[in-house]
């Protein structure tokens, strides 16, 4: 049984697979706060943002969640304290535990050299829709502007439709292919330093479940049963898919914007068999 890290940026499904992992009796999830060492969790007063947690500490805090030879939970949130004192970690040390964090580009040489001493499994999440993923940070909130439409009393249904003007999406589309771009050197980066490092694809979560948890578990070294693991991914989530793939729903100049990200896709020359990029097939069954 090995632990874990998931590295993650915005509107992935992360939320949604840590809140899962969190149900089997196998994996543990850290803390109720799911994201402890991205820079938002840092606020030691409400409303005041407190000093970010310095690269010293922030290895020390990693050493101690995934060193299993003793009990370092309350030296652990000692020094976390100084930086947050609202979130305090509970786990319990041998079980398969891990949490998410934003990819950094700082530290991440000490990062690796840490994940490969404990033996731990990095997994990185990977949303090959890209067109997908530009359109829910464009949607964001519901209204064009940035956020979360699942912490929101509100469904897609209950909104209007949103025409989207294709300059501004285009360059949140640019933006994703940068970060994935930058997510594929992030991962061959893990791997040459040593360490057990596997993609998670986020149409794979949508898709099928069982399969996406099963293989999971399995590179976490989990004797698990089908059942077990069919039970638990059933179970109420905290998290839902907000937007559906048919962007018709909540787009008024869908056909518009299909066309207009074939053309771009075309001209990029992005494979549909790429392993971190893909064109989404809905596409053609608008268009043909």
């Amino acid at each position: 049984m090995k632990n874990f890290i998931i590295f993650n940026s915005e509107k992935e499904g992360s939320c949604a697979l840590v809140s899962i992992l969190n149900n089997f009796k196998q994996t543990e999830i850290i803390s109720d706060f799911i994201e402890p060492f991205d820079r938002h969790m840092f606020l030691n007063n409400q409303g005041a943002l407190g000093k970010d947690i310095t690269k010293e500490d922030f290895l020390k805090c990693l050493s101690m969640i995934y060193d299993t030879s003793e009990n370092h939970l309350a030296a652990l949130n000692a020094i976390y304290s100084t930086y947050n004192s609202v979130c305090k970690f509970k786990f319990a040390p041998h079980t398969s535990h891990g949490f998410k964090m934003r990819l950094r580009k700082q530290w991440n040489a000490e990062i690796f050299s840490l994940l490969k001493k404990y033996d731990v499994t990095a997994f990185v999440l990977i949303r090959q829709d890209v067109l997908r993923w530009a359109l829910s940070k464009y949607h964001g909130n519901g209204k064009g502007n940035s956020g979360h439409l699942q912490f929101y009393d509100v469904t897609i249904n209950d909104l209007p439709k949103i025409k989207v003007n294709w300059m501004v999406l285009k360059r949140i589309i640019r933006k994703c292919e940068e970060r994935i771009a930058y997510r594929k050197g992030f991962f061959q980066d893990l791997r040459c330093a040593g360490v057990d490092a596997f993609p998670l694809y986020y149409e794979d979560f949508c898709n099928n479940r069982f399969f996406y948890f099963k293989q999971l578990l399995q590179k976490l070294s989990i004797e698990i049963t089908d059942e077990e693991i069919k039970a638990t991914v059933v179970k109420e989530c905290d998290y839902k898919k907000v937007h559906p793939d048919d962007i018709s729903t909540y787009v008024e100049n869908h056909l518009e914007i299909l066309r207009k990200y074939e053309a771009y896709a075309g001209k990029r020359h992005i494979s549909p068999n790429s392993v971190f990029l893909r064109i989404p097939k809905i596409v053609q069954q608008y268009l043909f």
